[in-house]
């Protein structure tokens, strides 16, 4: 495909809230429920978006999740301001398959989902902050790991959209997760099973993926059906829990060694200063249970992900 094609292409997509420096920002934008909802969020909640001074981003991306979300500017690489160069030199002569392999993508997609996890959490969990200590550590492990969780089903869902060839190559752009081999099924079971459920379904599958788990046992399948259902046990159809079984492995493809080695790092940190074993090894499940607030905020950023 033509790199002209697809600078046309995005820039029809283009407006107040969209990054004209961002390859494929506007057509996503646009085409991406997903998508759309975490950039209108993550604006509402006062984040903004440079392309200067992410030197140390560039070096070391999770070394300044932190960072970002303290100062609420999310860093940009322009990868369109050089294919624009070069179209106008070269005019239709360069293709996608030129250039693909070496273009700068953006992971803006994924540091907006950590912000409006993080500005949610404030308005959510703000009860949680006066545990005794240990406890309080633990939660605030589960704080974090949830809101990477969300960024995971985010991710992992939008790419549900994308059905053709153009939408493909914008979101692999600009997305860590882009699992056009489940997309079908991803979206067959989002109308035949319900967006919410699984959504919740797959964000929690995401959560023990991030607190080291190997997958899901039945009583863990039992005890998130039951959160789902918000304390009741969730009916469904012997066809659907077992496409929701078969969907909950996708979660635990995540990088074993970044689990752990860029978990315990993001950690220290925060400041925790347990072990990732102390840290990791409690029922969250529990917790989530036992604190209502966890559950206000699960279901606040599943209505902003998946809104109308």
């Amino acid at each position: 495909m033509k790199i002209s094609k697809l600078l046309e292409q995005d820039r029809l997509g283009q407006g107040d809230k969209t990054l004209a420096q961002n390859f494929g920002d506007g057509f996503l934008y646009t085409n991406n429920r997903i998508y759309k909802n975490v950039r209108e969020a993550v604006i509402k909640n006062g984040y903004s978006f440079s392309s200067e001074q992410n030197s140390f981003y560039q070096a070391l991306p999770f070394s300044q999740l932190e960072r970002i979300l303290a100062n609420k500017v999310i860093p940009l690489n322009d990868n369109v301001t050089v294919l624009e160069q070069l179209t106008a030199r070269l005019r239709d002569a360069i293709e996608w398959d030129d250039i693909s392999d070496g273009l700068k993508k953006n992971y803006v997609f994924h540091e907006s989902c950590h912000g409006v996890a993080r500005a949610v959490a404030k308005d959510t969990l703000t009860s949680l902050k006066d545990m005794a200590s240990i406890e309080s550590q633990r939660l605030r492990t589960l704080q974090i790991l949830m809101e990477e969780s969300f960024s995971n089903t985010c991710e992992l869902l939008a790419v549900s959209e994308a059905q053709d060839p153009i939408h493909r190559i914008f979101y692999e752009q600009n997305s860590y997760t882009f699992l056009f081999e489940d997309r079908t099924n991803l979206k067959n079971a989002m109308r035949d099973i319900g967006e919410k459920i699984v959504f919740k379904f797959m964000f929690l599958s995401y959560l023990h993926s991030n607190f080291l788990f190997q997958g899901l046992e039945e009583k863990q399948i039992n005890a998130i059906l039951k959160m789902i259902g918000d304390g009741t046990d969730l009916k469904l159809d012997p066809k659907h829990l077992k496409t929701l079984k078969a969907l909950s492995r996708i979660a635990f493809t995540l990088d074993v060694r970044f689990r752990t080695v860029t978990t315990r790092f993001h950690l220290r940190l925060n400041g925790l200063q347990l072990t990732i074993e102390k840290l990791l090894d409690f029922n969250f499940l529990e917790s989530i249970t036992a604190h209502k607030e966890y559950r206000v905020f699960l279901n606040s950023l599943t209505d902003i992900a998946l809104k109308q």
